[in-house]
């Protein structure tokens, strides 16, 4: 695997090459078997959080979401680090704190942008055992972490070597950049491109922040 790329779905993938079965096929395989698991705890999470109904809702609107086709047959990092996500936040339903920050941490080290989660599911678990639970939440995420650390330590002689690695090839590859480059309106046309009843999220989110609880907080992050 490059430097550049986070190293979870490549050491997979490297796995399947060396049992000498083909990557190619049981990528694409593993990642409709990761995708039908998304569908199945987005139906868990909001059964949980809601009802049986909302559940089955939000299961459809995923499982035929345009952008989720459209990943579900490349073998990109976006389904597994979703995946692990959901999972994440299932373990934090479950007050299994430990387990979530350790699932997320594997969810940065699939794809990086998805660390963001690490603070976004913070919220989810104020009560009266706050400290304790982020004690544990934060543990489960420095672990990986540390070890992946310690990995570029021994290879690259940097521990943050990936990062900045990443970002210097960015900036350099200027053709790329500039001719993917969209004004910042783009992403709201493809959101409602995706599914026309987006259009109505706004409402949904104002709604749910108006009363804040842990069930909206949740549904926010999601």
């Amino acid at each position: 695997f490059r430097s550049i790329r986070p190293v979870i779905w490549p050491i997979i993938l490297g796995f399947i090459w060396k049992i000498k079965l083909d990557p190619v096929f049981f990528g694409k395989l593993l990642t409709l078997i990761i995708s039908l698991a998304i569908i199945y705890l987005t139906y868990k999470i909001t059964k949980d959080i809601y009802d049986e109904n909302t559940a089955i809702i939000s299961s459809i609107l995923v499982a035929f979401s345009s952008i989720f086709f459209y990943f579900n047959f490349r073998i990109y990092t976006e389904i597994p680090a979703l995946f692990l996500i959901l999972l994440s936040l299932f373990f934090i339903q479950k007050k299994k704190y430990f387990f979530s920050g350790f699932l997320i941490a594997i969810a940065f080290l699939t794809k990086f942008p998805a660390g963001i989660f690490l603070i976004a599911f913070l919220p989810l678990m104020i009560d009266k055992k706050k400290m304790q639970n982020l004690a544990y939440y934060g543990a489960g995420f420095a672990i990986p972490t540390a070890i992946y650390l310690i990995f570029n330590q021994i290879m690259y002689g940097n521990l943050l070597f990936p990062f900045f690695s990443a970002s210097q090839t960015i900036s350099q590859v200027a053709g790329c950049n500039y001719l993917r480059y969209n004004p910042w309106y783009y992403y709201f046309i493809i959101i409602l491109k995706d599914n026309f009843l987006n259009i109505f999220a706004p409402l949904g989110i104002y709604f749910a922040a108006k009363k804040l609880n842990k069930k909206n907080i949740a549904l926010l992050d999601r």
